[in-house]
This record gives C-alpha cells, structure tokens and sequence, in this order.
C-alpha cells in the first residue's frame, strides 16, 4: 500500500523547516518514515530538493503552491497508482503502526479516519475515488480536510479504538512550535 507523507507546510511557528529537525538523533521526517516499513513510501512537498538524500521513498511535489493538507491530499489524490492510500503528517513522529494496521483493516470509501475531540485527518486512509470532491473544493478554495471529512462517506473510529492501539494517543501528536519539540524529546527518551 502506498504511504503519502504530507511536508509541505511553511513551519512559521516552528521558526524552521521541522522536516529535518533532529528529535533524539534524527529528523522528524525520519521517525514517520521508520513507521512506515513496508509500505510503498512517497513524501508530497513544495521542495522535492531538499528531500533527495533520502533513500527508498519517493518524493513528489506538490501540485498547487497553496499551503495546504488539502493540497497535499489533493496532490497524493493525483500521484497515486491505487485505489487507496495511507496519508500522514510529516510532523508526527510518535505514529504507531498498530494504529495504522487499525485504519487499514477498518477502512471502507471514501475515507477511514479517528475521532480524537474531533475528527483527524491524519493519519487516515483515503480512497482516489475523492478526487473529483477534493478537486472541487481546491478550486472554490476550500481547504478544511475536517469540512470535507464531515461531508463525504467516511468510516470514524473512536477514540477508544484509537487507545487499544497507542493508549497515549501519541501518533496524534503533531510539533508545531519549539515548545511541542521539547515535550517530544522527552517523551522519545521514555520510548
């Protein structure tokens, strides 16, 4: 199965690309990548350069130069060569691979994502039949991936499905200023 991985953002609050950011001796990149053994790994960004030391993953850029997780799915959407995929933030680096064997073994079409107070985009399962919606909505300019969860067939698991996997929640936790980094360094000694 393929494994999209979104690291298109700008990393404003970050102060820095948090890509290639070293947590406990590698980059963020790095950990969602080791996740992902054995998946058909490809990374969507604005800068494939920056990527091109990385072996075994392909790296794709993205289709639209709006920031956007909509666009990374809009762009994984068009790259894609099945009939479904596994989508993640290049930020989170605690994903738990029982969590995504959990989405895929429970994934139906459209989409199969978790319910955490709310519904989260990633990781979750996608299927290309989204594309004429997710096309839609990028050219209205609509970017909300919850918005569009909320409206199309989508299977939700809970939050306690969720827990039996990774009962801290950590594959939800993405780091998006230097404070989260610091909490994620002590949280990678404790793992």
């Amino acid at each position: 199965m393929e494994a999209f991985i979104l690291a298109g953002g700008l990393s404003s609050r970050f102060g820095e690309d948090k890509t290639l950011y070293s947590l406990c001796g590698k980059p963020l990149l790095k950990w969602v990548i080791d996740a992902l053994e054995g998946f058909d790994i490809a990374i969507v960004c604005k800068e494939p350069e920056k990527f091109n030391d990385i072996k075994g993953v392909k790296v794709y850029k993205d289709l639209l130069s709006t920031h956007s997780s909509m666009v990374g799915l809009y762009s994984a959407l068009n790259y894609s060569k099945g009939e479904r995929f596994l989508l993640l933030s290049a930020d989170a680096p605690f994903v738990k691979r029982e969590l995504i064997l959990e989405l895929i073994e429970n994934s139906c079409p459209l989409a199969c994502v978790f319910d955490i107070n709310g519904l989260q985009p990633m990781p979750g399962i996608y299927y290309t039949s989204l594309l004429p919606e997710v096309s839609e909505r990028v050219c209205k300019g609509e970017y909300s991936l919850r918005r569009l969860l909320e409206s199309v067939e989508c299977r939700v698991l809970s939050k306690e499905c969720a827990e039996r996997r990774d009962f801290r929640l950590l594959s939800f936790f993405n780091i998006n200023t230097k404070e989260d980094a610091k909490l994620a360094s002590r949280l990678c000694k404790e793992l």
